[in-house]
């Protein structure tokens, strides 16, 4: 029979590994709405990347964060989604 502190265990290592997991593929950048084309927003970030996500009620000139996906690609930030603006 398996205890109750083996589970425990279990689960405590699963979640420490999933939060890691996030942290290492996940990041935020601060970019200002440079065009609004019905839902389509496409803002710039600081280093002038252009980045483009579908979303309501942004305007031009709006300083926006960013959440982005690494995609699993440290080295190569061309492939990274825009998964939430704050």
């Amino acid at each position: 029979m398996i205890k109750i502190t083996t589970i425990l265990s279990l689960l405590a290592v699963g979640s420490c590994f999933s939060t890691c997991s996030y942290i290492e593929t996940h990041y935020t950048r601060n970019a200002i709405v440079t065009n609004v084309n019905q839902n389509l927003i496409t803002a710039k970030d600081e280093n002038g990347y252009l980045w483009e996500f579908e979303g309501e009620g942004f305007e031009e000139g709006t300083e926006v964060k960013l959440v982005m996906d690494t995609n699993h690609t440290d080295s190569n930030i061309f492939d990274d989604k825009v998964i939430d603006v704050r």
